[in-house]
């Protein structure tokens, strides 16, 4: 582990509409419905008592609250989800500090289709993490997340920064046309790009390996993880969001990522794409890496457009609720 401080703008105006919260993202492709492995990633969703869970539910918007632990409730989702289905859950904490997320674990027909298991949440108040100590304790909890699930990606940043990337991605666009109508590409090709640098950086054991000693100087710190991957910060806090900026390439902190490790390699103003696993892993170092033999896997992707892409969620009042654990 390695420190090193740099200076660090603060949020600053923010419109009256925009709700500054901690969004974060991690992205899988193991065997996450072998036996055991959903009480695992339940373990380490509750691993820290002032981030855990309080609520959870197969529905949207959950509001079934735990009698126990979300562990216990994650494993007993086990031999309930569908094998041939998307499944998952919605979660959140109604305790400060707030927050909310989803777990999706696919199923092995749309694991050879390259889709991917994903978490995906939002920390709000925001100002509780405004604190060395716990944002550290922020950066141990989804690492240890991102762990259980052995991810190949992940990030963690301010909302607004996010919020912003859209927009200017939106104007990026290769033509003229497409720059004046904002049809520009806002979604990442994971086989192509790495969609940008954030605060808090998860790159897994096939980064790790593709990039060898190159991101052994890079960030303000960096922490090698149990499960081989490394996370990296770009800055020492996540409030660096910049109202005033006119494009990606603005931000300072995102360059020395762009210089080592290629500047194609993420999605700015600066970008070439490239072909797939030509400057990041590939589907196939993904699989490799999670010990994933895909061609071994049986079942087959749904045909259906809307099943192929999405998981199944149910909105009470449209749908009868889906059989939940006593936990």
């Amino acid at each position: 582990m390695t420190h090193r401080r740099a200076p660090v703008a603060r949020v600053q105006s923010v419109a009256k509409d925009e709700l500054a919260e901690l969004e974060w993202r991690l992205c899988s492709v193991a065997l996450l419905r072998a036996p055991g492995r959903l009480r695992t990633i339940g373990e380490a969703i509750d691993s820290d008592p002032d981030l855990r869970p309080t609520i959870a539910a197969r529905s949207f918007p959950p509001r079934r609250r735990l009698t126990g632990s979300f562990a216990d409730y994650a494993a007993a989702l086990e031999t309930r989800f569908d094998p041939s289905e998307a499944e998952g859950c919605f979660f959140e904490r109604d305790f400060t500090p707030r927050g909310y997320g989803d777990l999706l674990l696919v199923d092995n027909g749309r694991l050879r289709a390259n889709r991917t298991h994903e978490a995906n949440g939002l920390f709000q108040d925001v100002g509780w993490y405004r604190t060395d100590e716990r944002l550290q304790r922020l950066s141990d909890y989804i690492t240890r997340i991102a762990d259980a699930m052995n991810a190949f990606h992940g990030y963690c940043a301010l909302n607004l920064i996010n919020m912003q990337r859209i927009r200017f991605l939106k104007k990026n666009a290769v033509t003229w046309l497409g720059r004046l109508s904002g049809v520009g590409r806002v979604l990442e090709d994971q086989a192509r790009e790495v969609p940008d640098v954030y605060w808090w950086n998860y790159f897994g054991p096939s980064f790790v390996e593709r990039w060898a000693g190159r991101i052994d100087s890079l960030g303000v710190k960096r922490v090698k993880t149990a499960a081989g991957g490394v996370v990296i910060w770009a800055t020492d806090s996540p409030f660096v969001y910049d109202p005033k900026v006119k494009k990606l390439g603005d931000y300072w902190w995102k360059h020395p990522l762009y210089d080592v490790l290629g500047g194609d390699v993420f999605m700015w103003e600066g970008q070439k794409q490239r072909e797939p696993g030509e400057v990041v892993p590939s589907w196939d170092d993904h699989h490799r890496a999670a010990g994933v033999d895909i061609n071994s896997l049986a079942g087959a992707e749904p045909p259906s457009m809307k099943r192929r892409f999405l998981p199944r969620v149910v909105v009470p009042g449209q749908q009868a609720a889906p059989e939940e654990p006593d936990a």
